[in-house]
């Protein structure tokens, strides 16, 4: 059995490539609405919480038949509008 070669490799092209991995910027004058662009990427983040409060999150998240992420990110989308 000979042994494999990696040389030509599409993953190797891929990370040896020289491209900018994010796009020009765009002109400072002129900013794009954020409605404009999509986003692709989530943020993570931790939180601690008392037991009774996630509890209560999770109880509401429930009766309106979401998860408990979608809830409080809509909390928090409300709380960033004002």
């Amino acid at each position: 059995m000979s042994k494999k070669s990696f040389k030509d490799s599409p993953a190797l092209r891929f990370v040896s490539s020289h491209e900018p991995d994010t796009p020009p910027a765009a002109d400072a004058a002129t900013p794009a609405p954020a409605a404009a662009l999509p986003e692709t990427k989530s943020k993570r983040f931790n939180m601690l919480m008392r037991p009774s409060l996630f509890a209560r999150l999770k109880r509401a998240s429930q009766e309106r038949g979401i998860s408990v992420n979608e809830l409080i990110h809509g909390v928090l989308e409300e709380y960033a509008k004002s």
